[in-house]
């Protein structure tokens, strides 16, 4: 296999979404063996950050600036909700979640929560919220810390919801489309405003994206467009990790948690291409990383680049 240099034109992308909470006037009523069932109505309504003219809460390509990614909500997208305090001990084998009931760029959100072991939910609770919710079995999955080597600790998967999130980042498409339902992953905690019968009022404000985003375009050492590119591998950059909901950051010291590489191939029957000013899109977990290697497949040449120090930040 052939070995040369490429040379990358990048950026770092950065948008947020934006959410404010009210009121629903609608009750859950249902019993069972007449015992109330503490199960809650959330409203929220949802403003994107970014422009609305792409109608899809899919991250699109500017057609004009292709560094440029727009963003706004599509009806259906869904919000991971979550009661804070529940932990890992909820046996429920599915999230909560609340859906977006039109596309724009304002959208509102509807759906349930419930604490674990029919607890009520109270005005001093946190509720956690994580987009996507509709990436959990694909590039989320529930899990609960299993045991420890050498002190640090490790997680497996559960088949019950938890506050602790293992993200994988480490399989993608280089598409903007795919991270905008796979891998823009955002988080809010909130207290509720009120909580009045069956209704929650919360504002959740803006959502942090914890992840970067970075577009990369590809060239050989003579500038010249790669193009029917087959794969890209990234080395020594995190791709997978653990989220804990409860306190809104990644677990520390679990390296057997962690994956440091990345690799992308397109989907089935296309290729990665930089042609026409075209960006490949990828999110990784930030941090300041060294040594990370790029390597570019093209046939039977592969074409790298080194970075001996690197940061990303989020959002």
């Amino acid at each position: 296999m052939i070995k040369t240099c490429i040379k990358l034109l990048a950026f770092c992308s950065i948008a947020m979404s934006v959410f404010t909470a009210c009121q629903s006037d609608d009750v859950d009523n249902d019993k069972d063996n007449n015992i109330a069932q503490h199960i809650y109505t959330i409203k929220a309504e949802s403003t994107a950050a970014q422009d609305s003219t792409i109608r899809s809460r899919v991250l699109a390509v500017d057609v004009n600036n292709k560094k440029v990614l727009h963003s706004t909500w599509a009806a259906g997208d869904k919000l991971i909700a979550f009661v804070s305090s529940d932990g890992t001990s909820n046996n429920r084998n599915s999230y909560w979640t609340i859906s977006a009931d039109k596309s724009g760029k304002g959208s509102t959100f509807t759906g349930q929560i419930a604490a674990k072991s029919n607890a009520t939910v109270k005005a001093t609770d946190d509720l956690c919220f994580f987009y996507p919710g509709a990436a959990v079995g694909k590039s989320i999955q529930p899990v609960t810390e299993t045991g420890k080597d050498n002190d640090k600790p490790y997680h497996d998967e559960v088949d019950h919801i938890s506050n602790l999130l293992a993200l994988n980042l480490t399989l993608q498409d280089g598409t903007a489309e795919t991270i905008g339902k796979l891998y823009d992953f955002q988080y809010k905690k909130v207290k509720p405003t009120s909580v009045n019968g069956s209704t929650i009022d919360a504002k959740i404000g803006d959502m942090k994206r914890i992840v970067s985003l970075w577009g990369l375009r590809f060239t050989d050492n003579n500038n010249h467009i790669l193009t029917n590119i087959d794969s890209v591998y990234i080395s020594n950059i995190k791709g997978s990790d653990v989220f804990d909901l409860s306190t809104g950051s990644f677990v520390t010291d679990n390296p057997t948690d962690e994956s440091m590489n990345i690799v992308v191939t397109p989907p089935t029957g296309q290729k990665v291409s930089s042609a026409g000013g075209k960006y490949t899109y990828i999110s990784l977990l930030p941090g300041t990383y060294t040594d990370v290697l790029i390597m570019v497949y093209v046939g039977n040449k592969c074409y790298k680049k080194e970075y001996a120090s690197i940061t990303f930040d989020e959002g």
